[in-house]
């Protein structure tokens, strides 16, 4: 893909993005969206209770700094990117 048709088709989705509505989503997507946040939140809970979970948990808590953002499980709050990764993290443990 072109650098310029890509920059074309970026401007037309923010377009879209900007412009959409809460009230113009369909009510089946929103059923949808409700689930997997409640799917991905389920997810992080489980992992951070994983046994990987509590060593990356420790193993972060030694350079952890505070910041604007909790993580779910354990209400910490720290810089954007931590909690983003651990996150991650958490969501893609095994957990049973």
């Amino acid at each position: 893909m072109k650098q310029g048709n890509l920059k074309a088709q970026l401007e037309i989705a923010t377009e879209w993005a900007i412009a959409l509505r809460y009230e113009d989503i369909p009510q089946r997507v929103l059923a949808v969206a409700r689930l997997q946040i409640a799917n991905i939140l389920a997810a992080i809970l489980a992992g951070s209770q994983s046994r990987a979970g509590v060593r990356t948990k420790a193993s972060f808590e030694r350079t952890l700094a505070l910041g604007p953002c909790t993580l779910i499980p354990h209400g910490d709050r720290c810089p954007i990117f931590d909690a983003v990764y651990l996150h991650a993290v958490y969501a893609t443990m095994p957990w049973n």
